[in-house]
């Protein structure tokens, strides 16, 4: 059996390669050729550089492999329409499928988002059954992952291919090259002042995430979506374990929900003129909610492990000193 892994550098797809050659599967990993390779210097696998968006890239990608797990996906912050996003997270995502179906791939695994689900609070979290919430329902990256699911699950059952999707969390944990989520744990690292947003979110460790990506490839079921979600908690509860992992004593300074949302307004004005930046509008409402989910369903039917999030923090402080990006 040979894996094609799209996206291949990307924290979550770094981790799945690692995972599949741990399991003694062949890999094809598909990347740009100006890709940042760091995060798969110490795996051995067949490299396949070529661009997601152009169908014949995918076409030579695909070729003797027997399963896809399509990880890649613009997630810039900086975007400023929904238009910034189809190119690889939508048109992409159907070229994937054709070529699939084409060449009789048995089974892709599609690497979505948890909020294409709607989220809920600690005592009924979100589940695979819910439709996407506001703010979600006006992220643009949030609604072409919620697009290109729809149009991927339209050929489960309706073609040789059997499709799975998975619906990762907040990812923490090592070979965070960009870093991308390591952001958080950096910040939460090196800074003495901690700003805290008044939301929380579903924090997960990203091996976790891998292992049920990679088992999804036997244990998913056609046409069926799994939320891989890990820990419920708030921003502070989450910067008090990087406090209690690291022993290093932090000042908390709360934001309130007012202060954030201002911040977004006047983030959206400066992008509208030009300015990039992460905070806009719904970003800054995001951590202002609880974004919480169940992986109840991928517990059960794909075997997820659980490791807390205490564990994939201190993992993914390790990789980042043992590389350089801490002292």
């Amino acid at each position: 059996m040979k894996v094609l892994v799209t996206g291949a550098n990307g924290l979550l797809a770094s981790n799945i390669v690692f995972e599949l050659i741990q399991r003694k599967v062949a890999v094809r990993g598909m990347v740009r050729k100006t890709s940042n390779l760091f995060s798969l210097k110490d795996i051995e696998f067949e490299k396949f550089y070529g661009d997601i968006t152009d169908i014949h890239d995918i076409e030579r990608a695909v070729k003797g492999c027997d399963i896809i797990i399509h990880a890649a996906a613009d997630t810039s912050q900086y975007h400023r329409s929904l238009e910034d996003y189809l190119p690889v997270n939508v048109h992409a995502t159907e070229n994937i499928m054709q070529v699939a179906v084409k060449n009789n791939v048995k089974r892709v695994v599609y690497v979505s988002s948890a909020n294409t689900f709607g989220h809920g609070s600690i005592e009924n979290p979100g589940t695979e059954n819910l439709p996407p919430r506001f703010p979600f329902t006006r992220s643009y990256y949030a609604i072409s992952k919620q697009l290109a699911q729809h149009a991927v699950l339209k050929y489960a059952g309706h073609s040789g291919t059997e499709v799975i999707v998975v619906n990762p969390a907040f990812m923490i944990g090592p070979r965070d090259a960009k870093p991308s989520s390591g952001k958080l744990v950096l910040l939460g690292y090196k800074r003495k002042i901690i700003p805290v947003p008044p939301g929380g979110k579903n924090f997960v460790h990203v091996a976790n995430v891998a292992m049920a990506v990679c088992n999804a490839i036997d244990k998913g079921k056609n046409g069926e979506c799994y939320l891989l979600a890990g820990e419920n908690m708030s921003y502070y509860e989450f910067f008090k374990i990087i406090e209690q992992v690291t022993g290093k004593k932090k000042i908390f300074v709360k934001i309130p929900s007012q202060a954030f949302i201002v911040t977004g307004y006047i983030g959206s004005f400066f992008a509208k003129m030009g300015f990039n930046n992460p905070f806009n509008k719904i970003n800054t409402k995001i951590m202002c909610i609880k974004n919480f989910y169940s992986a109840r369903k991928a517990l059960a039917e794909l075997d997820m492990p659980h490791t807390p999030v205490s564990m994939a923090v201190k993992d993914c402080l390790k990789w980042f000193k043992k590389n350089g990006y801490v002292n």
